[in-house]
């Protein structure tokens, strides 16, 4: 039976999701892939040229804002698809319901834009491999008139899986000083060199340092990608043999003040296969152990497109679609900004 996507949106207006602080997750959204896929495409944004040298030309920007509404929509979205079998060209839900109604009855917003992808992809490579080498896609992941993303995931991972990014503007939406962060791999063995990773955006300029505490030991992490106020971190962790690591992040801006990611409680490492979540509101391991190398931190429808031909960059098991509108919600005066292209997609990456 194929879901009703009105009935579903009715519910979302009659009993609104309860709010997260920025960072968290509960176990129905924000999961690992989906805060994967947010940092890869903050990541892009933060430094466009750096694996895409037709991208050269494109001022790096501002990452994008985490938005719960936006990853319901998208998340619906990945399970519809999942659930009833479809993958619309139109991105329309497989009921029928149009995508600017469907985003629109989670997210009030001037713009908004959707990217699709089905296939036995990583989080990595739906944004690397994928979506940056169509025009349609890399346009939406790289348009500065973007504040916010919601990313939706629903499938088997290496297996079966549909990917979302719904993209969205209010204008004016502040940005954290860490809007996204990761790890890979997602699933580490024991004893195995796992990157850990933090998207920073200060306008004041570069902090002095960031940090990232795993399991109370803190480790400085290094610039990565971007420029001035938008930069990516990076740092090499072993892990061990504890289930579920612990880990955050924490800047300490110029003027000396210290911020963390998540705001409360702290990311989850699944290690060796571990049923863990992606996130505990534990901070156990929020404090530097004295010998460790670090600070000591103590604190606490239309315009859309899509193809059943996969690309060369993701295999034979892949199809993706782009949407991009404005405004939103209303359908009668929807703009076409983007149309998906298959000419030329087949560039291959040169450098991550």
């Amino acid at each position: 039976m194929i879901r009703s996507a009105g009935f579903v949106l009715l519910l979302s207006a009659l009993f609104p999701a309860v709010a997260l602080a920025y960072g968290e997750a509960d176990g129905e959204r924000y999961t690992l892939e989906e805060r994967a896929m947010h940092f890869y495409t903050d990541r892009l944004r933060v430094d466009p040229g750096f694996s895409d040298p037709e991208s050269d030309h494109i001022d790096p920007m501002a990452p994008l804002v985490y938005n719960p509404d936006l990853n319901d929509a998208a998340r619906f979205y990945a399970e519809d698809m999942e659930l009833n079998g479809c993958f619309p060209a139109d991105h329309s839900s497989c009921d029928g319901t149009s995508f600017d109604e469907r985003v629109g009855g989670f997210y009030q917003g001037q713009l908004i834009g959707e990217n699709i992808a089905m296939g036995g992809l990583t989080p990595e490579a739906v944004v690397w491999d994928a979506w940056l080498y169509s025009p349609g896609h890399r346009a939406n992941m790289l348009n500065p008139s973007y504040e916010e993303l919601g990313p939706g995931y629903a499938g088997t991972p290496w297996s079966n899986s549909w990917w979302v990014q719904d993209f969205g503007s209010r204008g004016g939406t502040p940005i954290p000083l860490v809007t996204s962060a990761t790890h890979n791999p997602l699933w580490p063995n024991p004893g195995q060199a796992m990157e850990l990773y933090a998207s920073v955006h200060d306008a004041a300029g570069m902090p002095t340092q960031v940090e990232v505490m795993v399991d109370g030991i803190c480790y400085p992490m290094d610039h990565d990608r971007g420029f001035d106020g938008s930069r990516t971190y990076a740092a090499t962790v072993q892990t061990g043999t504890q289930a579920c690591l612990q880990y955050l992040i924490v800047v300490t801006t110029i003027d000396g003040d210290e911020f963390t990611y998540p705001d409360e409680g702290s990311l989850l490492v699944s290690v060796d296969e571990a049923d863990c979540e992606a996130w505990t509101a534990d901070r156990s391991a929020a404090e530097c152990l004295p010998q460790a190398n670090g600070s000591g931190f103590g604190g606490t429808g239309t315009g859309c497109g899509g193809s059943a031909s996969p690309d060369e960059n993701v295999g034979d098991n892949a199809e993706y679609g782009t949407c991009s509108v404005s405004p939103a919600p209303r359908r009668n005066s929807m703009l076409l900004l983007l149309a998906l292209a298959l000419a030329g997609v087949a560039r291959r990456r040169t450098a991550r």
